[in-house]
């Protein structure tokens, strides 16, 4: 056997074997992890209120399109009620995510640069946890990347079929999550340029942008008709102001995605390096769309605020194209000997390959990390004294979802920027009358709300429980990476709950 063909079937074995690890991990910690991120309990309990007959925005006051909700109800009805289902729904749209900018970059490159650019998506920070967590980013995301695979895809074949499925996608994705509408423009640009280069449709060029856009709006508007008709004003105080509201929160700036492209720092710079060694080359137009798609991602977060980790997503996807154009183009000029400058460029090829175990184990270990919570004494608290009605309010909706409890619908959403008011908290408590009150997740509540609780309700403990912090230590602490005995491990942080039962109810089981 030649020392090639050994070489590549040992790298075939090690991407298998690492590829089963990680498949393991993903699986492990969907079974096991108590909660990623809060959005997860908010998009778990809408869903099952949506199955308890409750009405999306006429009752479910909800900051966000109606799409996922609805399809993860659905979903729930087949396979049944639970974080696990939830997880694996995402995890199918982050299979369908990574297989759509495969494609994109296969159709307009070649099959390795897409195969490279996967590759880094899937080693990219944060990528792991979010592919399997019950989020709406990668669902929405998703369903752009295939709009926009569905608009080349047209370009170059000329079927309206694809026209028309690229216009439902994005409708779709903008459906699950307006922060893909960026991505209105992208797609725009790829239509009319791809063709143009059409002679014979030249005097028609704007048509198909024209249809594209109209079927998107119209898609879109009978949607959102269907869910608020009659009452259109809950668009504008659910879904409209609550996202251009500006706030300012500590730490959720840019510095949130600069944290990020440090941990990335080996894709970043093989990103900058694909933008400058191709804006003049032949093929400079294979930068053209991922190098818009960043410049349009950075300047939306140095404007949007709050800017959280997980937004982190819009920029790793484009950063991923662009290094693997660099990387592959200096493989190639490497193995021809073409020129020089690609020489240097190896070392930073080697550092890349060399951070990818590493960046397997960092993923593996926040995975594993994630299954170790707390919550567990909290659960058995809730059912030891909830009484037969199903209602808890609670700004932690995990715990109602994990418990088989309700929210009251109006309060299904809390986040910074709609944290519960007196005049909030009185209606649902005088309307639901919960058994007991959760409280744990904002620090700053208006202090009349205290003695609105007490005069029905009575503290019944007061809880520390350990959450783990989900981000890369790999780069910023490396000594303690692997000091699991420290008790003051760094990967950990304290979260201190309230619990309340109803005086009426107290020592009364379910």
């Amino acid at each position: 056997m030649r020392l090639s063909n050994i070489k590549n079937f040992c790298f075939l074995i090690l991407l298998i074997a690492g590829i089963f690890g990680l498949g393991f991990l993903l699986h492990s910690s969907m079974q096991g992890a108590f909660e990623f991120n809060p959005d997860e309990g908010t998009n778990l309990i809408k869903a099952r209120l949506v199955r308890e007959g409750f009405d999306l925005y006429k009752q479910i006051w909800s900051d966000q399109p109606p799409l996922f909700t609805a399809l993860l109800s659905s979903w729930f009805g087949l396979f049944g009620s639970s974080v696990y289902s939830g997880r694996l729904l995402v995890l199918l749209f982050s299979i369908l995510l990574l297989w759509g900018l495969y494609q994109n970059i296969r159709i307009r490159i070649d099959i390795l640069t897409a195969r490279i650019a996967c590759l880094f998506l899937i080693l990219s920070s944060g990528f792991p946890l979010l592919s399997i967590s019950v989020m709406i980013g990668i669902p929405s995301l998703a369903l752009a990347v295939l709009s926009l695979y569905c608009a080349t895809a047209y370009a170059c074949s000329g079927r309206k079929t694809e026209l028309a499925l690229s216009a439902g996608f994005m409708a779709f994705s903008l459906l699950t999550k307006f922060f893909t509408v960026f991505m209105v423009p992208i797609i725009l640009l790829e239509i009319i340029l791809r063709k143009n280069q059409d002679k014979k449709t030249s005097d028609r060029v704007l048509l198909p942008g024209i249809f594209w856009f109209s079927g998107v709006t119209l898609i879109y508007s009978l949607v959102i008709i269907a869910y608020f008709y009659p009452e259109l004003r809950l668009f504008t105080e659910q879904l409209f102001k609550p996202h251009i509201a500006q706030i300012n929160i500590p730490g959720a700036d840019f510095s949130v995605i600069i944290r990020s492209l440090i941990q990335d720092f080996d894709l970043t710079l093989l990103a900058i390096f694909g933008l400058l060694t191709n804006l003049r080359a032949k093929k400079s137009g294979q930068i053209l769309l991922p190098g818009l798609w960043l410049g349009m991602t950075l300047l939306f977060f140095t404007l949007h605020r709050p800017v959280w980790d997980h937004y982190y997503l819009l920029i790793s996807i484009p950063i991923c194209w662009l290094a693997a154009i660099f990387f592959t183009r200096s493989l190639r000029k490497i193995r021809d000997r073409k020129s020089l400058f690609y020489f240097p460029a190896l070392l930073l090829i080697i550092l890349t390959a060399a951070m990818a175990p590493l960046k397997l184990l960092d993923a593996g270990f926040l995975l594993d990390l994630s299954g170790k919570g707390e919550e567990r004494k909290v659960l058995d608290l809730i059912a030891g004294t909830q009484k037969a009605n199903r209602w808890i309010f609670t700004d932690l909706p995990i715990y109602a979802f994990k418990g088989n409890l309700l929210v009251p619908p109006e309060t299904a959403v809390l986040t910074v920027k709609r944290i519960p008011t007196t005049e909030l908290i009185e209606q649902v408590l005088r309307k639901y009358k919960p058994g007991s009150i959760l409280l744990g997740r904002f620090k700053d509540y208006d202090p009349a709300i205290k003695p609105v609780i007490l005069a029905d309700y009575r503290k019944a403990a007061g809880l520390s429980i350990r959450k783990p912090l989900l981000n890369s230590f790999l780069l910023r602490r490396p000594i303690r990476y692997f000091s699991r005995q420290n008790k003051k491990f760094p990967c950990f942080y304290t979260q201190d709950l309230v619990f309340y039962i109803r005086k009426d109810t107290a020592g009364r089981k379910r």
